[in-house]
């Protein structure tokens, strides 16, 4: 299979191997697919599921305390 890159991917690409990260280009767009596909199943995945993201499971973790943010955090600069 060839592919056709544009001039600035081709410069990524020697510029990943030039730095001794990969071995070819191959290797470069081999990782590349690898990242894009976790990325895809972590937005793919439910709350809870060991492929989300930390963040996705952390969101609104005070959402029920009804705490005011600003009032908190005075609070606990005043601790230190």
């Amino acid at each position: 299979m060839t592919l056709t890159l544009d001039a600035a991917t081709e410069k990524r690409i020697q510029r990943e191997i030039d730095l001794g990260h990969y071995a070819d280009a191959a290797e470069v767009v081999a990782h590349a697919l690898t990242l894009l596909t976790t990325q895809e199943q972590r937005h793919e995945a439910a709350p809870g599921d060991p492929a989300s993201s930390p963040i996705d499971e952390v969101f609104g973790l005070w959402a029920e305390r009804h705490i005011d943010g600003l009032a908190y955090q005075e609070k606990i600069r005043a601790e230190w």
